[in-house]
Parts: structure tokens; sequence; C-alpha cells
């Protein structure tokens, strides 16, 4: 289980390393895309496959299906990890996350979240917002 918070750097040739609490657990080959919140994911090879096979089973006829595919799926690719334990980002998924050069990497359960330091500190929730998701997961019996 991916969980904990990082903060790093891109380098100039648009790399990050991976926290080496995560290298083993992601694996060598993963998948990079855009996240739900303007952030990105990094996905253990396995998880994006299961990902795919659920989208595959979704009704292509419908809009949501068809759109959420092509923004998970679509807009990744496929890498290798270096033995640095560096992935490379695309700029096109760099400009969709607003990431310039300081990041957050968030562990997120099953992969990885990257984040635009500037980004993430801006939607980091309040006191009063952490209270009222407490209440809603509450009613939902989590």
């Amino acid at each position: 289980m991916f969980s904990g918070r990082s903060y790093h750097s891109i380098d100039a040739k648009n790399r990050l390393i991976i926290p080496s609490a995560h290298r083993l657990e992601l694996g060598s080959k993963v998948y990079i895309t855009k996240g739900y919140d303007s952030n990105l994911f990094i996905l253990p090879y396995q998880t994006m496959m299961n990902l795919a096979q659920k989208i595959a089973s979704m009704p292509e006829t419908d809009p949501a299906t068809r759109a959420y595919k092509r923004i998970i799926i679509g807009d990744s690719y496929e890498w290798e990890v270096d033995k640095q334990g560096r992935v490379l980002l695309q700029q096109y998924l760099m400009d969709f996350a607003k990431i310039n050069k300081d990041i957050v990497i968030l562990g997120s359960i099953d992969r990885l979240e990257v984040w635009s330091k500037e980004v993430f500190e801006a939607t980091t929730p309040t006191d009063e917002d952490f209270e009222s998701v407490l209440k809603e997961l509450s009613s939902r019996g989590v």
C-alpha cells in the first residue's frame, strides 16, 4: 500500500525520483497518467492492467465511459523506472498538473499522486473540510 507524503523537485530533463520507500512496491514498469484533481498518477503496471480491464468492461456506448478511457488510458504512457529510481514526466502531463519544479508525491493506496507543490498547498483541506468528509464517510459506514 502506498502512503505518506514527500517533497521533491523535477530535474532539468523533467525526471522525478520515486521515493525509495515506494520503489519496490511500484516495480520497474509503471504507467503515468492524468489524475482526478489536477495531479498525475503513477500506477504499478498490474494496477493499470486491472484498471484497463474494468474500463474495458464498461459500456462503450456511454459517453462518460469513452471520455474516461480517453483521459486515463489515452493520456497515459508506460515507463521503465531507471536504476536511480527516476521516471520521466511528459510535458503535456506536466502542463496538465501545472508542474514546474517543486512537487509533492503522495501515497494513495494503490498509486502515487504527483502534485505541483503550489497546487497541492492550495487544495489541502482545512480542518472544517476534514470534519465534513469524516461525517460523510461515517454516514456510509466507513
